[in-house]
């Protein structure tokens, strides 16, 4: 490493103290207007990209989540790590500075950290300390290679150009302004500096979506919400997301990590399925959840009488890029 990068890269370490710089430019709507693009929006719910309903609600605390990635690395067919996959796609030297944006409860640092040198750093970034205390925790024996901070991926608490890696996975579909935040991990990614970002397709866990359905037949339309017609989550996916990343970044690349998951007992699948606040918001009074939960649970265990399993497609995948050089 030269004397002009290492001097720079102390520079960085000192800002890692955290310095609030927000994004300049036009509003979302304006961007709208003047670029011909306007963000994929789902009206059944908006609190799904509410900051502050994200923080305390969907990610207040690590429970809900930590059952979510347990239940993908116990019953995907694949037997190679989803999250690795992602990771070596980077192709890490080992001396980056890495930002990890909707760190999560840190599934996607553990590898980085694994990969990383004495000359390199991870900074895990969440909006909910609730979750993040958890990366908190399962980083602990990696001091001096990884930092936390809380911060909001549309006003990164960072300066221009600090990172030569910024990565936001399965998240950004929480955000309320898209284009705003990759137009941020845009700025405090350094020039010839990775972008990466993984996400999930629309066309995934559509039996979860036709069993929720069905189950759902048993309600009165009286007793729905808006959302119970809608799953307006995967706003940000890999059928669009390219669209999002080239206002910033070009070329952009996409690989695809098809899989599925496969259960032989209702159970895992009900601890999996009940984590999710989309079907948990379908009833308008929460006294009747347990009957919902009742009549999916049945439907799951007369497709596994019938096929042996109860088999949910799922295909993932990332979007590499990397800033211009100049």
């Amino acid at each position: 490493m030269d004397t002009e990068d290492k001097g720079s890269r102390e520079r960085n370490q000192e800002d890692i103290r955290i310095r609030q710089q927000s994004l300049s430019g036009k509003s979302r709507q304006e961007r709208s207007d003047v670029d011909g693009f306007s963000e994929v929006e789902d009206s059944s719910d908006k609190r799904y990209w509410d900051k502050r309903f994200v923080q305390e609600t969907l990610y207040g605390r690590d429970k809900e989540l930590s059952i979510r990635v347990l239940t993908h690395k116990r019953y995907s067919v694949r037997k190679d790590d989803l999250v690795l996959w992602t990771v070596n796609l980077l192709e890490l030297r080992g001396d980056e500075y890495l930002l990890d944006v909707g760190c999560g409860t840190g599934n996607f640092l553990t590898p980085v950290i694994a990969q990383l040198n004495n000359e390199g750093l991870a900074i895990g970034m969440d909006i909910s300390t609730g979750v993040m205390s958890k990366a908190i925790q399962q980083c602990r024996s990696a001091k001096g290679k990884v930092k936390f901070t809380r911060g909001d991926a549309e006003s990164i608490p960072f300066r221009d150009e600090s990172f030569d890696v910024v990565m936001a996975n399965f998240m950004l579909y929480h955000v309320s302004d898209i284009l705003k935040a990759i137009g941020e991990m845009h700025r405090v990614l350094r020039r010839g500096g990775t972008f990466l970002v993984a996400t999930g397709s629309k066309t995934s866990y559509e039996e979860i979506r036709q069993v929720h359905k069905e189950a759902l037949a048993n309600f009165p339309d009286s007793q729905l919400t808006p959302i119970s017609r809608s799953f307006g989550f995967y706003r940000f996916n890999l059928e669009n997301g390219r669209e999002y990343i080239e206002r910033y970044f070009s070329p952009v690349d996409i690989f695809s990590f098809p899989d599925a998951l496969e259960f032989e007992d209702p159970k895992p699948f009900m601890d999996y399925y009940t984590t999710s606040r989309v079907y948990r918001d379908a009833l308008r009074d929460p006294a009747k959840l347990d009957r919902l939960y009742d009549c999916v649970a049945d439907i799951v265990q007369r497709i596994i009488d019938e096929r042996g399993k109860f088999r949910v497609r799922k295909l993932s995948g990332a979007f590499v890029a990397k800033k211009e050089s100049n």
